[in-house]
């Protein structure tokens, strides 16, 4: 038996070393992109069993929005949105959109914070901005049941939301994310326990 000298040993070893590099290179670039695709797919191939909905949106769309004003006129629809949720008696109610701006029209303001108090388990959303929270107006948030975070980043790899932060925390102030609040009060749950 003819014994393998150490040219065969360093051969070996070279052709382990060249095929690791792009192993190791092609997972850390394709990896991700691969690992979001599977994910895409395996949520497209299985086909889950039907379920009574336990949840719905209420949208604002482009061409409401428009008839409405813009965004700076949205408090009105908004308060009568409220009012057509808050008479189906849901468990828990989220709001996102970010009402820290005063408005010149304080009845448009009143009507809305009517709405709120009226709807039962009202999440309302605050925004991260430079470090700190930015919170809706008092007159709004003393109508709901919390606040939560509303902050979300999207994936590197395909600009798809993938992941929520369970909580964000601006200094010494924490928030709950705002689906995480409205989860929580639609079980009847008083804390969230970590």
């Amino acid at each position: 038996m003819e014994r393998r000298g150490w040219k065969s040993t360093a051969g070996y070893i070279g052709l382990l070393a060249a095929a690791f590099v792009p192993a190791v290179l092609g997972s850390y670039l394709f990896g991700p992109q691969m690992d979001n695709f599977a994910y895409d797919q395996i949520l497209v191939w299985h086909k889950t069993k039907p379920w009574r909905t336990q949840s719905a949106i209420l949208a604002i769309d482009e061409k409401t929005l428009a008839q409405a004003g813009g965004l700076e006129h949205i408090r009105e629809p908004l308060a009568e949105g409220m009012r057509l949720v808050a008479a189906a008696h849901p468990k828990a109610v989220a709001v996102d959109l970010i009402l820290a701006d005063h408005k010149p029209d304080p009845k448009t303001d009143a009507a809305l914070a009517a709405a709120f108090c009226a709807t039962p388990n009202l999440v309302l959303s605050a925004e991260l901005v430079d470090g700190a929270f930015e919170y809706p107006l008092p007159q709004f948030r003393r109508c709901a049941a919390a606040v939560g975070h509303v902050y979300v980043s999207q994936d590197e790899n395909d600009s798809r939301t993938r992941e929520i932060a369970l909580d964000k925390q601006a200094g010494k102030e924490r928030l709950w994310a705002l689906s995480l609040e409205a989860f929580r009060l639609s079980r009847g749950v008083k804390v969230i326990q970590e």
